[in-house]
């Protein structure tokens, strides 16, 4: 199979959309791909190095001792932090093809096609993760902590609502992503209706929340949100959605539904109120340094759709795009375990460093030939029965044409 094959199973290629809109939308593909390296190598080389007892915890490993992180990587990394910036970019990206996805058939079929986009990848990558887990267990002589509630909540992405524990670390932001799948067939009838005002009112109405929320706390806002009882285990996730919207604002622009003007100030007005809502969610306990990378996120991503005409991908970032879900939720298990043992072995650490590269990008493509694909053609063929194969709701090609799409 060769790499312009992987392209084609990407979620990018909206139905029935013309081949010159699959060129414009190469842009998206071309973030895909770099951001999901992007968090592996931000992980691999900051986070192992970092924060060795998180790692040893994940993998059920002796702890280690991964020496001084080198100020000028320290430094770097407490401006460009690139693992944050790549998740942002795939918060953004979502915000953008989601509602593209919805252009062209029912919310039924949508969801259909989402949850064989999700689910069956998350399943063997989490069976992939808790092997490596095991073993890492077995050669290290250490106990697995997880308990059979653990497993069941991370089968079905439900830790957050009922307080278990993420087995893969990334695994958070697939339930961010679930919950925006279940809103977006709203956002996009707002959109569609020109409800554009929606979308800044989502990030006003959460910080709202949050200001209620917080507002009589007499210690620090991660210790009042513990008080909350399960609410504030979900009470982040409206935050991050509300992030999400602003790629929803340059889909609105795109198709045509909104001025370069308005959706500029869409974007601020959305990001605006995410960066003063951070300090008063549960995320307080990180720091706002992370608001930093996730603007950083937002200059990559409009940058990229304001240039979109001007990118071409190329075979290798295709490869990597198509794998890019399965590289995303596979690499921190299989990865840290794989560093880990050749760390314990006497390898050096660019030897570890690359042969685990090398090992989550091999894991990551056999995931998508012998499972995404084909759960992905099965998706599709399921949501075509769903829909009763009813037309396209709307002329995309026809709209695609209006006056700021281009």
């Amino acid at each position: 199979m060769t790499f312009a094959k992987y392209a084609e199973t990407s979620d990018l290629k909206v139905a029935r959309v013309t081949g010159d809109v699959l060129e414009r939308l190469a842009f998206a593909d071309v973030l895909r791909g770099l951001s999901a390296l992007v968090v592996v190598v931000g992980h691999f080389i900051f986070v192992f190095l970092a924060a060795p007892n998180l790692v040893a915890t994940l993998i059920a490993s002796a702890p280690y001792d991964a020496g001084v992180v080198p100020t000028p990587l320290e430094r770097f990394y407490s401006v460009f932090n690139l693992a944050a910036i790549g998740v942002a970019v795939f918060f953004l990206i979502s915000g953008f093809v989601i509602p593209l996805s919805l252009d062209s058939g029912s919310a039924l079929s949508f969801l259909i096609k989402r949850a064989m986009r999700i689910f069956p990848v998350y399943w063997a990558s989490l069976g992939l993760g808790i092997v490596a887990i095991f073993l890492s267990a077995a050669y290290w002589s250490r106990p697995v902590l997880y308990g059979v509630s653990d497993y069941l909540a991370n089968v079905f992405l439900v830790t957050d609502f009922f307080g278990r524990v993420d087995i893969p670390s990334v695994m958070w932001t697939l339930m961010v992503e679930i919950k925006f799948y279940l809103l977006a067939p709203l956002f996009h009838w707002l959109i569609r209706h020109r409800m554009l005002w929606a979308l800044p009112a989502w990030g006003a109405l959460v910080l709202l929340l949050y200001w209620l929320a917080v507002a009589s706390c007499v210690d620090d806002v991660p210790a009042c949100w513990g008080r909350r009882g399960p609410i504030s285990r979900v009470s982040w996730e409206p935050m991050m959605i509300g992030y999400m919207l602003i790629g929803s604002s340059l889909y609105a622009h795109y198709r045509g539904f909104m001025s370069g003007l308005a959706t500029g100030a869409s974007c601020v007005a959305i990001f605006l109120l995410f960066a003063v809502s951070w300090p008063l969610s549960v995320f307080a306990m990180h720091g706002t340094s992370y608001v930093l990378a996730y603007f950083w996120a937002v200059l990559i991503f409009c940058g990229s759709y304001l240039f979109r005409n001007k990118i071409v991908i190329v075979q290798p970032l295709k490869f990597l795009a198509a794998i890019s879900y399965p590289l995303y939720v596979a690499h921190p298990l299989v990865g840290y375990g794989l560093m880990r043992w050749l760390d314990a072995l006497g390898a050096s650490y660019p030897v570890a460093l690359v042969v685990a590269l090398a090992a989550v990008v091999c894991s990551a493509w056999i995931i998508h030939l012998l499972v995404e694909a084909p759960a992905m053609r099965l998706g599709a063929k399921w949501a075509k029965k769903a829909a009763g194969l009813t037309p396209v709701r709307w002329n995309a090609e026809k709209e695609i044409a209006g006056p700021h799409s281009r």
